[in-house]
């Protein structure tokens, strides 16, 4: 089991008892069930829940696109306005875990979202319970207070410390069940998190030290998990898809997530798909950091060891070499490894990724600062 500061999470086969002992313990006999429209059944998910939910009260919730709109949120909580639920269970990828985390947070103020969404006020999320079992071994967001919203193509993430799960169960049976691209997807995006962690201008010794273990694990196991199907490297690639949520809870991430949701909202690529394809020339871009472009105030030469260190973790000499060695691994998952292998090609297409892609305050995290002239530099290298 690994213990956050509010959330346990566990990893064992015979552990979902534990999810049914916590429902008994707090008296929690109306449950709000948020899945997947289809992994729910194909994953293993609902006979292994049966007898956790029998003689309880559940409401099951699946009806929403895979990038949750407001829309959806809105006619949701409409939907469940009546209903009188103390616990919210989650099953599914990110997106799922998203949706449960923003019914919580606007059960009681769902005329707060735009205000919210604006900044303008502060979210307070319910009293319900929540507890989380992923379906794909990658969000992490078991294991972080985040949760993303989108407004047509503007992406919006909400923090809050009581957004953080309860308690959540990852277990490969259920982790196994996934088709190969999702769970391609989901590994580079537990890798790509554990990346920009480590880099980020917010990262600490402890934020440091989850981010390794995670690029370390997802390195090693992510083919076996995802190509095999191995059991055993399916447990591990779940135990770094948490170590690299906990790790972005404490520093958030950087820019090739900030740029990775224009290109899922655009072209349908998968999440964990579009930050991979970003990662390795943003990689690059930040070891060529200098002091006038410089974000983080540990200074140009901290950067730059930075990026040496993760190339190491990747048993590369250089950074070129550690980010040609990442485009190679996502050929090797089976997804294509550029933007034009993509279809992703000209300027156009460029412009709106920039457009809707270019979100300051998480492009800030960035250890280098990046410029519109410089996006479309890397977007350009990126698209060869």
């Amino acid at each position: 089991m690994l213990e956050l500061k509010n959330c346990n999470v566990f990893l064992d086969e015979d552990s979902l008892g534990e999810l049914g002992a916590m429902l008994d313990a707090d008296k929690h006999h109306s449950i709000l069930l948020v899945t997947g429209s289809a992994s729910y059944e194909a994953s293993g998910a609902r006979l292994l829940l049966a007898p956790l939910l029998e003689g309880r009260e559940v409401t099951r919730v699946f009806d929403f696109q895979t990038n949750p709109q407001k829309s959806d949120l809105c006619r949701i909580l409409d939907e469940i306005s009546g209903i009188n639920f103390s616990a919210i269970i989650a099953v599914g990828g990110g997106s799922v875990i998203d949706v449960a985390k923003l019914i919580k947070c606007f059960r009681q103020a769902s005329d707060q979202i735009d205000k919210v969404l604006c900044s303008d006020r502060e979210a307070k999320p319910s009293s319900a319970a929540l507890f989380a079992l992923p379906t794909t071994a990658g969000s992490g967001s078991e294991a972080t207070q985040f949760a993303v919203l989108y407004d047509g193509a503007v992406k919006h993430s909400i923090a809050h410390p009581k957004l953080l799960p309860d308690a959540a169960w990852l277990l490969p049976s259920i982790l196994s069940s996934v088709p190969r691209d999702i769970a391609a997807a989901a590994a580079l995006d537990a890798f790509c998190q554990g990346v920009e962690s480590y880099w980020s201008i917010h990262s600490t010794d402890e934020s440091k030290n989850l981010a390794r273990r995670a690029i370390c694990l997802t390195w090693e196991f992510m083919l076996p998990a995802v190509i095999d199907h191995d059991k055993a490297a399916i447990r591990e690639m779940a135990k770094a898809a948490c170590l690299a949520g906990m790790a972005i809870n404490l520093t958030k991430t950087t820019a090739p997530h900030a740029l990775s949701y224009a290109l899922t909202i655009h072209f349908g690529l998968m999440h964990g798909h579009a930050v991979g394809l970003m990662l390795p020339d943003i990689y690059k871009y930040n070891e060529a950091v200098g002091n006038e472009d410089v974000l983080d105030h540990r200074g140009v030469e901290y950067v730059r060891r930075v990026m040496t260190e993760i190339a190491m973790m990747l048993s590369c000499s250089s950074v070129t070499d550690a980010a040609e060695a990442i485009r190679e691994r996502i050929k090797n998952l089976g997804l294509p490894n550029s933007l034009s292998a993509a279809g992703i090609t000209n300027k156009k297409q460029h412009e709106l990724i920039i457009k809707d892609g270019f979100n300051p305050d998480r492009v800030n995290n960035n250890p280098r600062k990046l410029s519109i002239q410089g996006l479309h530099s890397i977007l350009a290298v990126t698209s060869k």
